[in-house]
């Protein structure tokens, strides 16, 4: 069948005849097969669009990791651009990411094994479901990680280790993770496996595949953590600390002032930290942050967002449940010698309630909340707060947007300001900055 490809789904692949066409362009006159459950194969492509261009990774097509390779870069500005445009009415124009390759410093591949044993150590391929794409390079990380990939595949065939199976709970790997400091050049090894016991590996596989991981990047940490998941039983995750540093180190410099910022293996750090520099900066100019302001930094994480305002503003209040983030942000705090924040640890919308935080009279409010966005306790306790304005950041535009609705209602507050921010080239992941002012 013939056709033209009109618009983008919402996972980023090329739409016509209402289908999803996985490596298409829209603007492309392709031929495709029809396939059953609204499904399509692109079969060639007749005329390419002109927003095409020829991917620079071998599994562009396949890999779940990357959908707009063979989009031109200007072109996927546009979309993400016109998105967020068609959620919020206006904003400003998206901010490029200056260097779109190599700017993760962060990914997980996973183990899996069909049927006939065959083992896949990679990213989830599209379309997929749940199958695992063999990699041999991914060109949004330092291609340190490939290689790393690539050794670890190889130990793996020589090793009789099973993969972890979801269904039934059981085998042994589960995932590999890989982080950088991207500023420091320091590395992070880290292999998750089934913690469940009968599944656990020996000593001697664990010291075996930290060898393998040495002799690839001999100056990186190494971890194994122990994820014991069963039904009805709150998942367990266990760290064992075998080789190298126990924290990654990075900075961040914003608006002239730098901070260095360690953080623990489970903890989150900006995953493109270059163009979280541009995204911090360009927040505080729309929200136009006052030295005199008390700022609440919610789901502060290892403090990040809260350090970097703390120069401009009279003090910085921080709010996070994750308890390894909490210790390091407390201990960036110190060895930054910020002097005018805190950080407490618990729920949001439950720590907001308690004594020791009443005191405080927030003039700006911070929230980077999970891609599930706020929640309803939250923003109730947000729209009877005499906050100023709120600086609303999220991975999640969708959910932004319904949150931004509710906060809206009756008038409390206003939209003064929209700007999104690309910090992952090559998805249509799109980081989003809403500015909200008080009436």
């Amino acid at each position: 069948m013939l056709c033209q490809i009109e618009k983008y789904s919402k996972k980023g692949h090329g739409v016509a005849e209402d289908r999803e066409i996985v490596g298409t362009v829209v603007g492309d006159e392709v031929e495709i097969e029809l396939l059953r459950r609204k499904k399509a194969q692109l079969l060639e492509v007749l005329k390419p669009s002109s927003s095409r261009c020829e991917p620079r990774c071998s599994h562009a097509i396949e890999c779940g990791g990357c959908v707009w390779q063979q989009v031109k870069y200007e072109a996927q500005l546009q979309e993400k651009q016109q998105r967020i445009e068609k959620l919020f009415g206006f904003c400003e124009p998206i901010i490029a990411c200056d260097e779109p390759w190599a700017y993760r410093n962060k990914m997980e591949f996973s183990f899996s094994q069909d049927k006939a044993g065959n083992k896949y150590l990679g990213l989830m391929q599209k379309h997929g479901r749940g199958r695992v794409l063999n990699l041999q390079e991914c060109h949004l990380v330092r291609p340190w990680m490939s290689e790393l990939l690539i050794a670890a595949r190889k130990w793996w065939e020589e090793n009789e280790v099973s993969a972890f199976h979801p269904p039934r709970g059981e085998g042994s790997l589960r995932t590999l993770t890989m982080r950088e400091g991207m500023h420091t050049g320091e590395k992070m090894v880290i292999l998750t496996i089934n913690g469940r016991s009968g599944d656990v590996l020996k000593r001697s596989q664990i010291d075996s595949f930290m060898e393998t991981v040495l002799s690839v990047v001999p100056e990186a940490s190494f971890f194994v953590f122990f994820h014991k998941a069963q039904k009805g039983v709150e998942t367990e995750i266990y760290e064992m600390h075998l080789a190298g540093l126990e924290f990654l180190h990075d900075t961040l410099t914003v608006k002239g002032t730098t901070h260095k910022y360690a953080y623990s293996p489970s903890a989150f750090f900006q995953p493109n930290p270059t163009q979280a520099q541009r995204l911090y900066e360009k927040a505080f100019e729309m929200v136009g942050l006052e030295k005199s302001d008390t700022v609440f930094d919610l789901y502060c994480g290892i403090g990040s967002i809260g350090m970097s305002a703390a120069p401009f503003v009279d003090q910085v209040i921080g709010i996070e449940i994750n308890p390894y983030s909490v210790w390091d942000a407390k201990a960036n705090i110190e060895n930054n010698d910020v002097q005018n924040m805190v950080v407490f640890r618990g729920d949001v919308p439950e720590l907001l309630k308690r004594e020791e935080l009443s005191a405080y009279e927030p003039d700006v409010v911070i929230v980077d909340p999970p891609r599930s966005g706020l929640d309803p306790k939250t923003m109730a306790i947000l729209r009877e707060w005499s906050a100023k304005k709120i600086l609303y950041i999220s991975c999640n535009p969708k959910t932004q947007a319904e949150d931004v609705a509710i906060l809206t209602q009756g008038g409390r507050f206003t939209v003064q300001g929209v700007c999104p921010v690309d910090q992952f080239p090559h998805t249509p992941h799109i980081e989003n900055i809403v500015v909200l002012k008080s009436q």
